[in-house]
């Protein structure tokens, strides 16, 4: 019971009927098999009048209004509460939908939290219902008593999921008791009676009828009870009509009180009934104010059958009582201390970090914006503060735990989820906002009080909270200048800071500063542009005039092309160019396309996005440095489509991304969102740090490690790691709490010195990050010890100018460092808290850093200078649309004096598989590697005999083979031809030298059904065996072929099933382009084979020799008997062999799912799939819809569809 996302509070009452004259109310008992009655109900009251309704009175109370809108946010907590029980209990009943009209999907963050919060009641009402009591508590009645439940399930819940602790139908099982204002009670009770699922696991149902009261002084705290004339309950709980002998008395207005504060503590009026208005053997209802424990006390003996020592209590606040006024709420949580043995669960709000911290400032203006403040928050702020609440007023005898909700998140004992209940909340809906997931959690508490301690639960273990300022860290007040930015611009989060220089066209060729905030998450989507910012020279005069924008010397402007919208990606400065890795559009849609950002030739103040190569698998939150000075660099870990990337990457322009091999004894978890920086150079040897980072069991993971990359063998590096030590401050104390503050999710690390660097923003585990400590410099000795040498906290520093806007949120910015004088710039950011509101960070502030980065670069000092937001670019998505001419001269390949070209072929990685997991993961990621070292049997050291293999076919066995005149065979023109052969023939004139070719078909039905070796070569087959490490193969085996070739080359073709290409005997060079690259390798449309001859084509000096060296990316694999290549589907690929024949086995299998292959037959596996085909049928209908329109028109129209088309393929949309 909340507010818009928050449940609704406590109940504003009424004394119970009971409570006028003697007279009790009479009852109905409901039967669950009745019909809806038309009678009516024809009631008087105890006095003898007739009851009215006196709406207006109520209205203009003040009490009264402000409970209404309490009361109201029931409605946005149940909407939120529907959509996790539809989404995460799909295989249990729902019941929150008999209150919800629609159903409403609400945001991942907002279901995660929700679910969580639900899921912390509920791990404590069902520890509650399970325990086995001894003692004087034994075969007590369980009571869960649910304070200010609003339209909260939890009875039926509990009684569906533990029915066996719920004892249900046994006399003395648990009993359920929902307390609220009456109005809310009387709406959930007509809702319970008019729905069977509701209704149906009650018995024994009792629905006290009572006639509402004229509005007087003396009545508005009491409802009358009735006598009527008839038991028939109406199941659709309409209103019953009153007759009455007199007349009506005229309604007589509540005088105002004279102490406002003290009305506000007393039950407002109202006209439901008070007290028991429904009771079963199970669940019971009372409508009853939270503020009147005298009526409340006096229901809740009733419901459970007049002796409250019979029982033993379990009271549930789940952010209900802080509306309250405190000392009321206080009153509660005393009163229900007294009823003996008793246990509390609270939920609610804390202000861990004061109420300025950016998110708590947020949901308390949420709070205060409905009129429904919360206040508890203002006196219990902390969990110490709650502890201390609980202990103080009746239960510091028992034991007092308190958790916030992100401490229960990871809470080391288990107590509310474990490790695989975590993985498997990713299953139900992708989710990646785990910074405002934190915030939020962090900014909640669970309250569970007992006043009797359990044996060997009496205390819990303290643990300290991660603070700097109780550590002992030292501070360093940190001069901090704000520039304003007007209206929403530059507001964006999870997007990409770089700083660009460019020089200016004066005379004194100045450089030009640019600082860029690349895409990212905007005000309402994905943004598809980049923020531009200019530097301008701040004196005493304009220094109040900050937040102008101002012309800058050199205008900024983006070639046409570029990557597509992403958030989430990593933007890494090679000083002349920045390089754009990754990133994501939604969390299940994560992409691999890299691009340079770089001046165009000539230019000073254009800029283009160049593609270059591509991750091997689609990766955010990936971890990105630059290596030293080199145009090189290291990525740790990520994201991808369903799991997190174990490996690291080293980018080399020339190579593209090459597997890094980790050496040693120290294995990094695997994790994304971890923090990365390289700090020292020594030859081809780098080193740095890595450390935190989200584990795949949704947990901050305690790493602090040194690493050090060995890349003189830049085609195979390696990278080893070292633990580190912390020492913090001067003492090197409390080494635990320190390893929390530097092991984050979401931070960023900036490198400062060959030692130091800075650890910014994030969020740690357990707690909420201090703001002193969101800043910290830390210093690497060589001997592995890290000292966090002090906390940089900022404080204003442009006192004439407008004031800073306050604290700044640290989650999601764009933290940059300018390399003229190390000033730290941080851009953009903010959270969506919770279902409060957005909290963005306005504008741009500039931390002054007086540190060794300074000292280091030898950076002069320079006048202080502002910002000005210049312009909003737009980042036009998809490669150029004018590609290189064929007869220019190329820009990406390198070229010779003698005109050829140097062409970049990236070798293909050679890897070894430790089991079969090994190989399905390279599947997943769609990249093709050559495998070592696996048993393929007695074939490689046979099959290099030809005589061995002619005499296990079978000399004289019927072949159709290839027959070339020329060394490159081409499938489009033809330029060979089929010959049947004996294939002992056939083998001896390839000894020969002769240019043919095998490819082996099916004996028993060559046109229909696709070769497989065991049934084809029967006698072959045997030497031929697939190690367990390709399983995945045999399991979803297509077919097997024989390759034999003499001196022949392969065509340029692509294969559309994922296959394993066996080298047995001979070796052959192998090209392959990956799929992106289809446009340019000369496809024609439909066809699977090209014409274009790479290994004379890219490796020569024609104009299509620069132009294929420009626009593709070729890798390159030497085979050798034994060798294996994973070959991914739609690789482009041709081969040639570099021995006198070559034997090979190549597997074909499906590692798509079957619906994606075009049904029908496909003999050679290469049949395009099915999306395909139809959309070739697709395209045909759509073009000929334009044939009734002029040419320049059916062209204009075709184009743009093409273009569309083009930037969909890209991932621009």
């Amino acid at each position: 019971m909340e507010t818009t996302e928050e449940v609704v509070a406590p109940a504003t009452t009424q004394q119970p009927a009971t409570e006028v004259g003697s007279a009790k109310p009479t009852t109905s008992t409901y039967s669950k098999k009745q019909k809806k009655p038309k009678a009516t109900t024809t009631t008087t009251t105890t006095d003898g009048t007739t009851p009215t309704h006196n709406e207006h009175a109520s209205a203009k109370d003040p009490r009264k209004a402000q409970d209404d809108q309490v009361m109201g946010t029931n409605n946005s907590s149940i909407v939120s509460k529907r959509s996790v029980e539809k989404l995460y209990y799909p295989n249990e009943p729902h019941f929150f939908r008999f209150f919800v009209k629609k159903f409403q999907r609400r945001a991942p963050l907002i279901n995660r939290g929700y679910h969580f919060r639900l899921h912390v009641i509920d791990v404590l009402v069902r520890n509650f219902l399970q325990e086995q009591r001894t003692g004087d508590a034994k075969g007590k009645r369980k009571v869960v008593v649910n304070l200010g439940c609003g339209s909260d399930v939890l009875p039926w819940q509990c009684l569906a999921r533990y029915p066996d602790a719920c004892r249900s139908g046994e006399k003395d099982g648990a009993k359920f008791v929902d307390v609220d204002f009456p109005d809310l009670i009387e709406r959930k009770k007509r809702t319970v009676l008019e729905t069977p699922e509701l209704l149906g696991p009650l018995t024994n149902v009792v629905v006290p009828e009572f006639a509402p009261v004229p509005s007087t002084p003396a009545a508005t705290t009491t409802a009358a009870a009735t006598t009527t004339t008839t038991t028939e309950l109406k199941t659709t709980a309409a209103t019953a009509s009153s007759t009455s002998t007199e007349a009506p008395q005229k309604p007589k207005k509540s005088p105002k009180p004279k102490d406002k504060s003290k009305a506000a503590r007393a039950p407002a009026p109202t006209t439901a009934p008070t007290g028991i208005v429904f009771t079963s053997d199970q669940y019971v209802q009372i409508g009853c104010d939270l503020r009147d424990l005298a009526t409340l006390q006096d229901s809740l003996t009733r419901a459970v059958g007049g002796d409250l020592s019979s029982c033993t209590f379990l009271f549930v606040a789940e952010v209900s009582i802080t509306y309250m006024e405190t000392p009321g709420a206080d009153a509660v949580i005393q009163w229900a201390s007294s009823l003996g043995d008793s246990e509390f669960v609270l939920l609610e709000q804390l202000l861990p970090s004061g109420p300025t911290h950016p998110f708590a400032s947020t949901m308390l203006s949420h709070f205060h914006k409905l009129n429904t403040p919360i206040k508890s928050v203002d006196v219990y702020p902390t969990v110490a503060s709650q502890v201390e609440r609980f202990r103080s007023r009746g239960w510091g005898s028992g034991d007092v735990r308190v958790w916030t909700l992100w401490e229960a998140w990871a809470d080391a004992e288990d107590t509310f989820v474990n490790a695989a209940e975590r993985r498997r909340l990713d299953e139900v809906e992708p989710f990646d906002e785990w910074e405002e997931f934190a915030l939020f959690a962090s900014h909640y508490c669970v309250v569970r009080a007992r006043t009797v301690a359990r044996d060997g639960q009496n205390k819990k273990k303290e643990r300290g909270i991660p603070n700097g300022r109780e550590l002992g860290l030292p501070v360093e007040k940190v001069k901090v200048r704000w520039d304003d930015v007007p209206g929403q611009r530059g507001q964006r989060r999870f997007a990409a800071g770089a700083v660009l220089t460019s020089s200016s066209p004066s005379s004194e060729k100045k450089e030009e500063v640019k600082l860029l905030n690349v895409m990212g998450l905007g005000t309402k989507s994905r943004l598809q542009n980049c923020d531009v910012y200019g530097r301008k020279k701040v004196g005493d005069a304009d220094e109040a005039d900050g937040t102008d924008e101002e012309k800058t010397a050199v205008p900024f402007t983006f070639r046409e092309g570029g990557p597509s919208t992403r958030m989430c990606h990593s933007l890494t400065d090679f000083g002349t160019a920045q390089l754009l890795v990754g990133g994501r559009a939604s969390p299940s849609t994560p992409l691999k396309d890299c691009w340079l950002l770089e001046k165009t030739n000539g230019s000073e103040s254009e800029w283009a996005w160049k593609r270059t190569n591509d991750l091997p698998i689609p990766l955010y939150r990936h971890s990105v440095t630059r290596l030293g000075k080199t145009d090189m660099a290291l990525l740790a870990g990520g994201r991808g489509v369903a799991d997190i990337f174990p490996d690291w990457l080293l980018y080399e322009p020339k190579l593209g991304w090459i597997r890094c091999e980790i050496a040693g004894d120290v294995k990094p978890t695997s994790v994304y969102g971890a923090t990365l920086a390289c700090l020292r150079q020594e030859s081809d040897s780098f080193s740095g740090v890595f450390t935190g980072g989200l584990s795949d069991d949704g947990l901050i993971a305690d790493q602090l490690l040194a690493w050090n990359l060995d890349v003189s063998n830049s085609s195979r590096p390696v990278v080893t790691f070292v633990p580190l030590q912390v020492k913090s401050g001067d003492d090197g104390r409390e080494e635990a709490l320190s390893r929390l503050l530097l092991t984050r999710f979401g931070a960023s690390c900036l490198p400062q010195s060959r030692t130091d660097f800075l650890v910014f923003g994030g969020v740690i585990k357990d707690h909420l990050l201090d703001m002193e400590d969101e800043i910290l410099l830390c210093s690497l000795k060589g001997d592995g010890e890290l000292t966090i040498t002090r906390r940089l906290v900022p404080e204003a520093a442009n006192a004439k100018s407008p004031s800073h806007p306050g604290p700044l949120l640290l989650v999601g910015t764009s933290p940059v460092v300018t390399p003229d004088d190390g000033s730290l710039m941080i851009v953009g950011g903010g959270a969506t808290c919770f279902s409060m509101g957005t909290f963005w960070n306005k504008g741009i502030s500039t931390l002054e850093l007086a540190l060794p980065a300074a000292v280091e670069n030898e950076a002069s000092p320079i006048p202080a200078y502002g910002w000005v937001h210049e312009k909003t670019v737009d980042i036009i998505p998809g490669e150029p649309r004018s590609l290189p001419l064929r007869n220019q001269a190329p820009n990406g390949a390198e070229g010779n004096a003698n005109g050829s070209v140097s062409v970049r072929i990236q070798p293909i990685p050679r890897v070894r598989l430790e089991n079969a997991e090994d190989f399905a993961r390279i599947v997943r990621e769609g990249r093709p590697v050559v495998l070592e070292g696996l048993n393929l049997g007695d074939c490689v050291s046979q099959w290099g005999n030809g005589d061995y293999v002619a005499k296990k076919v079978g000399t004289d066995r019927k072949v159709v083979i290839h027959e070339s005149t020329t060394p490159a065979m081409d499938f489009t023109t033809k330029n060979f031809r089929y010959v049947t052969t004996e294939f002992g023939d056939f083998m001896r004139r390839v000894e020969k030298g002769d240019r043919l070719y095998l490819r082996a078909l099916s004996t028993d039905k060559p046109t229909e059904k696709p070769a497989v070796l065991s049934d084809d070569f029967p006698s072959l087959a045997t030497d031929f065996v697939l190690p367990p490490e390709l399983a995945l193969v045999g399991d979803r085996l297509f077919s097997s072929v024989l390759r034999v070739s003499g001196p022949v080359n392969m065509w340029l073709h692509y294969d559309v099933m994922a296959n394993v290409y066996c080298q047995i005997g001979g070796s052959k060079r192998m090209i392959l382009f990956p799929p992106s690259d289809v446009e340019h390798l000369g496809f024609a449309p439909g066809a699977s084979s090209s014409s274009i001859d790479v290994f004379s084509t890219l490796f020569g000096e024609s104009s299509d020799s620069r132009y294929l060296a420009q626009v593709t990316h070729p890798h390159e694999a030497v085979m050798t008997p034994g060798d294996v290549l994973f070959l991914p589907p739609l690789w482009l690929h041709t081969a040639t062999p570099t021995s006198d024949s070559s034997i090979a086995v190549n597997v074909f299998f499906r590692d798509l799912e079957g619906g994606c292959y075009a049904a029908g037959k496909d003999v050679y596996g290469n049949r395009d799939l099915a999306a395909y085909e139809k959309g070739r049928t697709d395209l045909t209908r759509i073009a000929n819809s334009f044939q009734k329109l002029p040419a320049e028109a059916r062209e204009f129209y075709l184009l743009r569809l093409a273009d569309e088309l083009r930037r969909k393929a890209k991932g621009a949309q």
